[in-house]
């Protein structure tokens, strides 16, 4: 018998969108994935269903850790970015142009960036 993959909002986010098609590629269930990583079915249910937008990178490590991949294959094109990626980006631009705390430079982007609601940015 094949497993009944949940409907999808269609105000579902990218990264739901994402990880709903990881999910129903591989024939897995919510329940027994979320068991198997620890975490209650709720978390993918409100992702789904569109009362959540996202969720934290341990969350995804651990699902993507009961499944054997990496975290990143589950966002894939969701258009997410890893925070420590941006910050290396932007403190190695800050060193090219000789600003003084390329480091600091970063910290202060990044904490400027958390700072923005979702939804104040553009959509792509």
């Amino acid at each position: 018998m094949a497993k009944r993959v949940p409907k999808l909002s269609h105000e579902a986010a990218p990264l739901a969108r994402s990880v709903h098609a990881f999910m129903a590629g591989r024939g897995l269930s919510m329940r027994g994935w979320c068991r198997r990583a620890g975490l209650s079915a709720n978390v993918l249910a409100e992702l789904f269903s569109g009362r959540t937008r996202s969720l934290k990178y341990a969350t995804l490590e651990r699902l993507a850790a009961a499944e054997g991949v990496a975290a990143s294959d589950l966002a894939a094109g969701a258009g997410l970015v890893r925070v420590s990626d941006v910050a290396a980006a932007v403190s190695a631009w800050a060193a090219e142009r000789g600003i003084a705390d390329p480091e600091g430079v970063a910290e202060e982007v990044i904490r400027r960036l958390t700072l923005v609601p979702d939804d104040a940015w553009p959509a792509a």
